[in-house]
């Protein structure tokens, strides 16, 4: 508990002075994409909406970053704004900092070990390079907990699977994993058919090649679409009652 405690307190000093004093981070795409969109998000909670749509960019778009998802983020609403946003962000630091400590300890690692791995890695370059991309350090902070859940679960044992789906759920709904499938043109036949390694291989082995390119483009590009658009199905119904509040709702148009 000491040693758990010392590795906070020691993550956090980077930015106890500027978080304390209420000032915000701004490096990047924290001022320009994450802290506006959060703000518009925080701000429609307060008011009793989840917003899904922005209206004010362009002529009304999708919001990137989904007003209710990654449930830490919630504690935003003690504090709607900036330096409150990131006060939030820079304790994902020592938390990340204490869940490496916690798999270096479930690794079989000893505690001066397990610290100095925790303190390496939430204060290394990598790991503070993705405080300005928001998400990223969100995930990065709960990346060990999913690691070491994984090894155990493998291992065998419910609880540890358990443990590896909650933390992986966790570090999805930051966002910040990427979904979808990208493309594999060492696995495609044809260079010009773009699209999912893994489709082509699953349309391989069930015949889809065999019956002409005609076919076989159908049915790479069904597999390809399903592929990349069913992450974003459950967020389609509420974009479409958020559509009518911006220019390109059917009434808005002459």
């Amino acid at each position: 508990m000491v040693a758990a405690a010392a590795v906070a307190v020691v993550a956090f000093l980077p930015f106890a002075r500027g978080t304390l004093a209420g000032r915000a981070f701004y490096f990047r795409d924290l001022s320009r994409q994450f802290f506006p969109l959060r703000r518009f998000a925080v701000e429609g909670l307060l008011h009793g909406e989840v917003r899904y749509w922005n209206p004010l960019l362009h002529e009304g778009v999708p919001l990137s970053l989904p007003s209710v998802s990654y449930l830490p983020d919630l504690l935003q609403l003690l504090r709607p704004n900036e330096a409150g946003f990131s006060l939030l962000l820079a304790l994902h630091v020592p938390l990340g900092a204490l869940l490496f400590m916690a798999m270096a300890r479930g690794l079989g690692l000893g505690y001066p070990a397990a610290a100095g791995g925790g303190l390496v890695y939430a204060l290394g370059g990598f790991y503070l390079s993705c405080l300005n991309l928001y998400v990223y350090v969100q995930a990065a902070a709960w990346a060990p907990l999913v690691v070491l859940g994984l090894v155990k679960a493998a291992q065998g044992g419910r609880k540890w699977q358990v443990m590896a789906a909650a933390a992986t759920a966790v570090a999805v709904s930051t966002t910040a994993p990427r979904s979808r499938p990208r493309p594999s043109r060492s696995v495609s036949s044809s260079p010009s058919v773009p699209g999912d390694g893994r489709c082509v291989a699953s349309a391989a082995r069930h015949g889809a090649w065999s019956s002409g390119s005609g076919s076989r483009h159908r049915r790479y590009s069904s597999c390809e679409i399903s592929s990349r658009t069913a992450p974003e199905a459950t967020d389609s119904p509420p974009m479409w009652s958020w559509r009518s509040r911006s220019i390109r709702s059917p009434s808005s148009r002459s």
